[in-house]
């Protein structure tokens, strides 16, 4: 299969692959790599939802940061986040739309939104 030429191009055009190269040569401990596959031009109609998870209370400020950007940018795709750290209480002050327990929480609520 392919991701499609999209993808390829957000990857490419934000070099994410070098600079997940460069963390997990620098600093492979970092529990804070990863790629994003969205454009923020194209969420409301590309994407159901956007989920943030958090292992660790350090990522917490990171998924606040996350969903003041986007609301910033006026996406109004509802953001789901949940981990091992998160409460309910949490979610909303962060103002996330929707908190999830587990996975399974998180599918129910997808559903809901198709």
């Amino acid at each position: 299969g392919t991701i499609g030429t999209a993808y390829g191009w957000v990857i490419k055009e934000y070099q994410q692959v070098d600079k997940l190269l460069h963390q997990l040569k620098n600093n492979p401990q970092d529990r804070r790599m990863m790629v994003n596959l969205w454009q923020i031009p194209h969420l409301e109609t590309g994407a159901l939802a956007i989920g943030l998870s958090a292992l660790m209370t350090t990522t917490v400020d990171s998924m606040r940061e996350t969903i003041e950007y986007l609301h910033q940018n006026d996406v109004k795709c509802p953001i789901i986040v949940g981990g091992a750290v998160l409460t309910q209480d949490i979610a909303t002050d962060i103002k996330a739309d929707y908190y999830a327990k587990d996975a399974l929480t998180a599918a129910n609520i997808l559903n809901t939104l198709t």
